[in-house]
């Protein structure tokens, strides 16, 4: 088992899909030493539950900005990230569907993805019955279809980041869990500590330097 190293220039707690993320780009930017402290192994939380839907349209701008970003990563993992992971894309395609009360608010915002570069379409009930004959489509009045969506295995995606942080020299804790954050000055001289306690009760120390902050 790893242990705690006892600094850190970044200590990110949490090895869901976020915190490997945030490893494997921390890594990759060459932030110092990254250190990841999950207190059970990768995925075992929230991330492990997901559907992990990869979508790229969404009604806000932000978020189709983001998610047209990740669902890019999602597409050409092994060019972008590297290593041998393999997240389980698979290209199935995403059917958003809307009755005729809602319909106006899908077409508005299914046109500003369009301008976003989102890969979304306005499709027709009949297009739906085409694309799913199973579906009833009473009540479709406006459907949007991105053809290159669909989903992958979040299981798999945390891991294949996780070790591709550790591959790029980041360190990660697993079976640790973090008791406490006790902030200390922001002069780099009085590092901040974070302490950490295995599930022996066995604790140590990981001392994380703000080294974007100068010593008045």
């Amino acid at each position: 088992m790893v242990d705690v190293p006892r600094s850190a220039d970044v200590v990110i707690v949490g090895g869901g899909v976020h915190g490997a993320s945030l490893a494997y780009h921390l890594a990759r930017k060459k932030a110092g030493r990254v250190v990841l402290i999950e207190k059970k192994f990768i995925a075992s939380g929230p991330t492990g539950r997901s559907t992990a839907l990869v979508r790229r349209f969404y009604a806000m701008d932000f978020f189709t900005r983001t998610a047209s970003a990740a669902a890019d990563m999602f597409a050409h993992w092994k060019d972008v990230i590297g290593g041998d992971g393999d997240p389980g894309f698979q290209k199935v395609g995403l059917l958003a569907l809307a009755g005729a009360d809602k319909a106006t608010h899908l077409r508005h915002n299914a046109l500003q993805a369009q301008k976003l570069g989102a890969g979304v379409t306005l499709i027709s009930p009949a297009d739906v019955k085409t694309l799913v004959p199973a579906a009833n489509v009473d009540d479709v009045a406006l459907a949007s279809y991105e053809a290159d969506s669909g989903y992958a295995d979040p299981s798999s995606t945390a891991n294949a980041l996780v070790n591709r942080a550790r591959e790029l020299g980041a360190t990660i804790v697993q079976y640790r869990h973090v008791d406490a954050i006790r902030a200390g000055s922001r002069c780099r001289s009085s590092p901040s500590v974070t302490r950490c306690a295995s599930s022996a009760g066995r604790t140590a120390s990981a001392c994380t330097r703000p080294s974007w902050t100068p010593c008045s």
